[in-house]
């Protein structure tokens, strides 16, 4: 490749990436894009990862963006190709293959999965559930695996799980904690999403932790930390995701536990922005800097920073942790801060209709609403996203937040109009 020259330099063709593509073409229909990315495949959508392995979507659904994009947007592709440095005083980055030159970079490097140091992690059989090749893997290894072990109980891991039982396979979900979804349910909710998983033929065993996997060539099973052997020809690793950071860092680029970045999603380096499951952003619920490594927030930041990148000005007003699931007809949202550590700090609103299997709880401090669960019953919850977001005062009507019939009438104009206004 030797040297190149771009107006805008782009690294990570994923959702932050492909949406700060489409906001530069917004404002600048001619300036030189480029977009570098170890993977060599045309974007698709994770978050339907787990619809591919069920067998829902297929290779041309899985498509985030029709196969042209790249063409039609007027971008240079530089795909199985890896950022080594930047040099942010030349405003250089340099590849296994060459130098780029830019004028505006962003960093849409995204996150890796954390892979625990377990004798036995590299066995045949044994995947993380993240890129398009993992999907493929885990379809290729159905053909011969009977049962599945998931080590570790967050959303894709449950999204995962979900999938491959439609496939027929006997799934087992191992949990260091004593619960599902730690971090996002508390445990009365958690336990709901237990009880049904469970009643349709899940092995849910929580507060043990997987010490070794076994196998000589191909993985045959977990054992766990009682000494406990569990069969499995099928292992995934579901132990969360760090962001990808060390190209950033070892530029001088201001990091903590992911990019730090400005208002307008600008690094300390001038020029250089950060979007994604990378940046380290403001959260509107804790009020203070957080990783919330969500495709809605990726897309949403991408576009800001595309648009900053080709000269405005546009603040990004923070992000918002939440996630969402569905399965066996039992829906589940949460969101914000769910299980606050100070609790004299907050007051807590439920609601429990167990026949049901309905579940609310709204976390408030002084009146502002900073985080909710909803299982069961989810069809309130993009208007209480609004209110968390818009920081809207709810003391005057917060017991009918967890009310069947709670609507617009009950919001303030402002908010009023705006979710009146959505498509």
């Amino acid at each position: 490749m030797a040297k190149q020259k771009t107006d805008y330099l782009i690294i990570g063709n994923s959702a932050a990436g492909i949406n700060a593509i489409e906001a530069i073409r917004e404002r600048d229909k001619k300036g030189k894009i480029t977009l570098v990315d170890q993977e060599d495949t045309p974007v698709y959508s994770k978050p339907l990862l787990s619809y591919y392995i069920a067998g829902k979507v297929d290779d041309e659904k899985l498509l985030y963006r029709p196969r042209d994009f790249y063409e039609k947007n007027e971008v240079v592709t530089l795909f199985g190709q890896k950022a080594t440095a930047i040099n942010p005083k030349q405003k250089k980055v340099f590849l296994d293959s060459g130098e780029i030159s830019y004028d505006q970079l962003l960093l849409a490097t995204g996150s890796s999965p954390i892979f625990p140091n377990l004798k036995g992690v590299h066995l045949k059989g044994v995947f993380v559930v993240r890129k398009f090749a993992d999907a493929k893997g885990i379809l290729e290894r159905t053909r011969q695996a009977r049962d599945v072990l998931f080590v570790g109980g967050g959303f894709v891991s449950l999204r995962t799980a979900y999938a491959l039982h439609q496939r027929g396979l006997k799934v087992t979900i191992v949990v260091a904690s004593d619960q599902l979804l730690s971090r996002s349910l508390d445990l009365e909710a958690a336990n709901i999403v237990r009880t049904r998983l469970e009643q349709k033929g899940f092995k849910i065993i929580t507060g043990r932790d997987v010490t070794q996997i076994e196998g000589r060539e191909e993985v045959e099973g977990v054992i766990l930390d009682n000494g406990e052997l569990v069969k499995a020809q099928l292992v995934v690793i579901g132990k969360g995701v760090r962001p990808n950071v060390s190209l950033a860092r070892d530029s001088g680029i201001r990091v903590n536990k992911g990019i730090l970045v400005d208002d307008y999603l600008q690094t300390n380096q001038k020029h250089i922005y950060a979007a994604g499951d990378v940046a380290e952003t403001f959260d509107v619920a804790r009020e203070e800097r957080a990783l919330n490594a969500l495709w809605p927030n990726a897309t949403e930041q991408g576009h800001i920073a595309g648009l900053n990148m080709a000269g405005a000005k546009r603040k990004y007003a923070g992000s918002l942790g939440m996630n969402s699931l569905e399965f066996f007809d039992l829906p589940l949202i949460s969101m914000g801060v769910t299980n606050p550590y100070d609790k004299e700090d907050f007051e807590i609103l439920v609601k429990r209709v167990p026949e049901k299997n309905i579940y609310k709880k709204v976390v408030l401090k002084k009146g502002v609403v900073k985080g909710a669960i909803l299982v069961g019953e989810i069809d309130r919850a993009g208007l209480i996203t609004g209110i968390i977001k818009e920081k809207t005062n709810v003391s005057a009507f917060k017991e009918e937040l967890l009310e069947e019939g709670f609507g617009l009438i009950r919001l303030p104009d402002s908010l009023k109009k705006e979710k009146i206004l959505e498509p």
